[in-house]
């Protein structure tokens, strides 16, 4: 009988971090980031809906409960922007895979790839560790 462990794309004895620290950016932090983050049916709707806002504002302010992965989710969506080469390969690449066998994936793809039509300039913080 095949057990959970097989069937999954992670691995399970793997440590996960419990908190994201958003100015963790070296690489090996970045991949290993990308590596566990999941993106699930519900994630990959309020992805569609970020990119598919049109909004011309210069910020996004994310909210949730405590622990619900808003900084994870904002990590990677910086990323996805800013497009950053990580170990040779530019970010939005690297993240295509995780769009495998949801149900909008070209979709969510095209919106991905037209992310290079514009200029971004991401600036990730905690609002509960900044002081001043």
């Amino acid at each position: 009988m095949a057990q959970i462990k097989d069937i999954l794309s992670i691995k399970l004895e793997d440590d996960i971090k419990s908190v994201i620290n958003l100015n963790s950016q070296s690489e090996e932090d970045i991949l290993e980031e990308l590596d566990g983050f999941i993106l699930t049916e519900s994630l990959s709707k309020h992805l569609s809906d970020l990119f598919g806002s049109g909004t011309k504002q210069s910020g996004l302010w994310l909210s949730g409960f405590y622990g619900s992965g808003k900084s994870y989710f904002s990590k990677m969506m910086g990323m996805l922007l800013s497009n950053r080469t990580i170990v040779g390969t530019p970010m939005r690449q690297r993240f295509m895979p995780k769009l495998q066998g949801l149900k909008d994936a070209d979709i969510l793809q095209n919106s991905i790839e037209a992310m290079g039509r514009t200029r971004n300039h991401v600036v990730l913080f905690d609002s509960a560790k900044e002081t001043g």
